[in-house]
């Protein structure tokens, strides 16, 4: 007999013509031809109980063998009752199934038994003349003989094919190989079933996106993590041309690019210096890079493409060159504003002096100097403010009692300004933090809110502690913001005066203490700024 073992199902044909030294006979054709059956009604079985009932369909069907049984072995050699099975009469052969649903065949009495035992083709060739535990269900059901054949993988049986006929049939070499042979191609379906499910499991646990498409461009394989990336079922992606998960602009180049790369194909490595981008089903791009690999299968040319997105990796080289420039900055800041200072304060002095000099008609040019002396030592302060920003000492405080130590300073002059203070402090409102740099943040937005409203109107000040967290409220009735102004970013300013510092610096105090900063405006009704903060450091 021919080990079919060394083969894979598809090269079975193949093998048994190949040894051949004559041209077929009937009976070899006949098997290679339900073997050819038998491999399209296997081929999309999702189960080995999918599988077991194509096949003896296909076998029973083409040999009129009116009925078949398949026994699927558990470990260790435990034998299941049937799993699968085939009637040609449902009705006349119902006993027979009843009872052998009912009988553990792991007896080695029993004919299945001894198939599993020995794993060798048990013939009978007729019922009648042989202990058989079923013989009277069967003989009665008008059936004479039977076959058992078990199907190896590795040389162990995963399962056991029972088929019964209605005639005695006499135990010939070429009934018993036909069997074995198919029992034998079965088991290499199996074996290539569940090597494809290995592979399918590592396909899909791979940590980036794989996606497998033919020369033409069409996908053939996508894992799950292609699922989870672009947002499509993986039916929908299966069958579809690589281009839907290109940005429409991009299309004609990357397929142009494709029909260059499918006529010389070579790996290409992940980083290979490209800047891609993928479309997902939502809409967005997002930037990935792409590994190739040329695969040949059957001589078919498939191309393997491995995609991660990067997304994280940007956000992270993008806060990478945030705090480097923050450094830089801050660096910057500290030598200007030391650089400056002196002179500054020298010049405040000169102009002091000159002011006690001169008569009262020069006296306003004086407090206008004045004024811009003083103007610019608030630009020094919050130049040095940026250089200390990320410098925290963080301590036990109350953000209440930072409230209102601002307003006791400061009340009074917003007040004068037609501002009136409305603020709701409730809950536990102590957390762990910079106390200093807590009321710069808020300081520096209450001075906004009121510079918003130069013809008077509400500032809110409210602050409650939902959770492990403390949530500060900030808001004004004045003219709201426009919405293309940058907020957070340094020197954004919507005022003719602003140094643009100002938000930059509370957003830079926010994020040093690992809370989060947003706000909400409109035009004409004011704007209200929400900060919420951890009560304890991560």
């Amino acid at each position: 007999m021919i080990n079919h073992n060394s083969f894979t199902p598809r090269q079975v044909i193949r093998t048994v013509l190949a040894a051949q030294s004559e041209p077929p006979t009937s009976e070899m054709t006949a098997m290679i031809k339900l073997m050819r059956l038998l491999g399209v009604a296997t081929h999309n079985a999702k189960t080995i109980e999918q599988l077991f009932g194509s096949a003896l369909s296909e076998i029973c069907s083409y040999t009129d063998w009116p009925v078949g049984f398949a026994y699927i072995v558990e470990p260790p050699h435990r034998l299941q009752n049937f799993t699968a099975w085939y009637r040609s009469h449902p009705e006349r052969y119902a006993n027979l199934q009843a009872i052998s649903a009912r009988i553990d065949f792991s007896n080695k009495c029993s004919v299945i038994g001894k198939v599993l035992a020995t794993r060798k083709a048990v013939y009978l060739a007729d019922l009648n003349h042989h202990s058989f535990l079923r013989g009277w269900e069967a003989l009665e059901a008008g059936l004479k003989s039977c076959v058992a054949v078990p199907v190896l993988v590795q040389n162990e049986p995963v399962a056991i094919l029972e088929l019964f006929h209605s005639e005695s049939i006499l135990p010939q070499d070429s009934v018993l190989e036909s069997m074995e042979g198919i029992a034998s191609y079965l088991g290499l379906v199996i074996e290539e079933k569940r090597v494809e499910k290995k592979l399918e499991a590592l396909f899909d646990s791979a940590p980036d996106a794989q996606i497998v498409t033919d020369r033409s461009g069409v996908i053939v394989m996508a894992n799950e993590q292609s699922v989870k990336l672009f947002g499509y079922p993986r039916e929908e992606l299966i069958g579809q041309p690589i281009e839907l998960l290109v940005p429409a602009e991009r299309r004609a180049q990357h397929s142009n690019y494709r029909l260059n790369y499918t006529s010389a194909p070579h790996p290409r490595p992940m980083g290979s210096g490209m800047e891609l981008a993928a479309l997902r089903k939502d809409g967005t791009s997002i930037p990935v890079e792409i590994s190739l690999s040329p695969v040949r299968v059957d001589e078919e040319l498939l191309i393997a493409s491995a995609i991660r997105d990067i997304r994280g990796r940007k956000t992270l080289e993008e806060q990478l060159r945030e705090r480097e420039r923050l450094a830089d900055m801050g660096t910057m800041a500290a030598v200007f504003a030391h650089e400056i200072a002196s002179p500054l304060g020298g010049i405040s002095t000169t102009v002091e002096v000159i002011e006690m000099e001169l008569p009262g008609e020069l006296q306003p040019l004086i407090a206008g100097l004045k004024t811009e002396i003083r103007r610019l030592g608030s630009l020094l302060n919050e130049f040095r403010s940026v250089s200390r920003v990320g410098d925290l000492k963080p301590r036990v405080v109350n953000l209440a009692d930072i409230v209102g130590r601002i307003l006791e300073i400061n009340a009074p002059a917003w007040s004068n300004a037609g501002v009136r203070i409305v603020t709701e402090l409730s809950g536990n409102l102590t957390l762990t933090a910079d106390g200093e740099k807590l009321q710069q943040m808020i300081l520096n937005l209450a001075r906004n809110a009121v510079e918003a409203m130069p013809n008077g109107g509400i500032l809110s000040i409210k602050a409650y502690a939902p959770g492990h967290q403390v949530t500060l409220e900030i808001g004004d009735t004045g003219c709201g913001i426009a919405e293309v102004i940058e907020l957070f970013k340094p020197f954004s300013t919507s005022k003719s005066q602003g140094t643009g510092l100002g938000l930059y610096i509370v957003h830079q105090i926010v994020s040093a203490h690992h809370g989060a900063i947003t706000y909400r405006t409109a035009r004409g009704s004011g704007t209200t700024f929400e900060i919420s903060l951890p009560k304890e450091p991560p």
